[in-house]
């Protein structure tokens, strides 16, 4: 990969890092970095909880000392609302207008519509959103390059210190203040192939790794396997969705099995760029561009804009 698709200047904010390891290797990779950059600069990312709709009109409840268990008519107020991610409207109008719904039960219509839990609702209201309680990132890391107190604020949690900030997407995370995220993920089909390499070993007395280690990427059966939709067990490779594409496209080359992984994700599929990709393919007549300056670039990925540094 290019260097430039990970730090330009038309980049609005830094990479984020993942790095696959092999599952139970969490402690050890943890030490590794520890070890490396300082223990007051390696740290856990906090995830934060917030206050859903159905979890926090029970929580409001217990504050207030009522009962919220299974049997209670709070309980029974939040198997009525609406499933994620369904919520089309916001809790103050579902609390408005539900009783007013031939769905809504009579128990459920009397709790709502009884002045008694006027409070309750009020600030169920308030808190919905916000921050309920902080968490761990089982995989997420930053490293500061001086102590980290230099750099953000932190926050305790269950006796560890994690970042006072996360990586959300929204004001003041990580990538505004400069901090680059990395994350130590456990990828468990690194474990099946350690332990198919061991079995072979014992059952076969055959070592594999070297072939493991080496794979011929012109083996033709690599490919015909794919196109059968064998890929059970295939990391990325294991949806009905993605075998379905591996085999419209008909898999020859490891450059089609990188545009498969490229293809399908929900930005060139929301544009037809797989359905690009395969006409381009078996129609090479049809291919149009733009300008033929872009020929060259394009001519590997079918005319089709799949990748960032095209």
């Amino acid at each position: 990969l290019y260097f430039e698709r990970f730090l330009n200047k038309s980049r609005k904010g830094p990479p984020d890092l993942d790095i696959d390891f092999e599952a139970g290797n969490e402690k050890k990779t943890l030490e590794f970095l520890i070890n490396k950059y300082g223990k007051d600069r390696v740290f856990s990312v906090v995830p934060f909880g917030t206050f859903n709709e159905k979890g926090c009109i029970k929580d409001v409840t217990r504050a207030m000392g009522y009962d919220a268990g299974f049997d209670s008519d709070v309980f029974a107020v939040t198997q009525e609302m609406p499933k994620k991610p369904s919520w089309d409207i916001s809790l103050e109008e579902w609390f408005r207008d539900y009783p007013k719904t031939k769905e809504c039960s009579d128990r459920v219509r009397q709790w709502l519509n009884d002045p008694k839990n006027a409070e309750i609702k009020k600030l169920t209201l308030k808190l919905q959103g916000q921050i309920r309680n902080l968490g761990k990132h089982a995989a997420g890391i930053v490293i500061t390059p001086d102590v980290i107190w230099k750099y953000i604020p932190v926050n305790i949690t269950k006796g560890d210190i994690v970042t006072a900030f996360q990586e959300s997407g929204s004001g003041k995370d990580l990538s505004d203040l400069g901090i680059l995220k990395l994350d130590r993920l456990k990828l468990e089909t690194l474990n099946v192939i350690k332990l198919t390499i061991k079995l072979v070993k014992e059952k076969k007395h055959i070592d594999i790794q070297e072939k493991i280690d080496f794979i011929d990427l012109y083996d033709e059966s690599l490919y015909s396997e794919l196109l059968l939709g064998n890929n059970q067990g295939i990391f990325q490779f294991e949806s009905e969705g993605i075998t379905r594409l591996a085999k419209d496209i008909k898999v020859e080359s490891f450059d089609e099995v990188v545009a498969v992984s490229a293809l399908y994700r929900p930005g060139p599929m929301g544009i037809g760029a797989h359905d690009e990709y395969i006409r381009n393919k078996f129609f090479p007549e049809k291919r149009e561009y733009p300008h033929q300056s872009l020929v060259p670039l394009l001519e590997k990925s079918n005319g089709v804009l799949i990748y960032q540094e095209q």
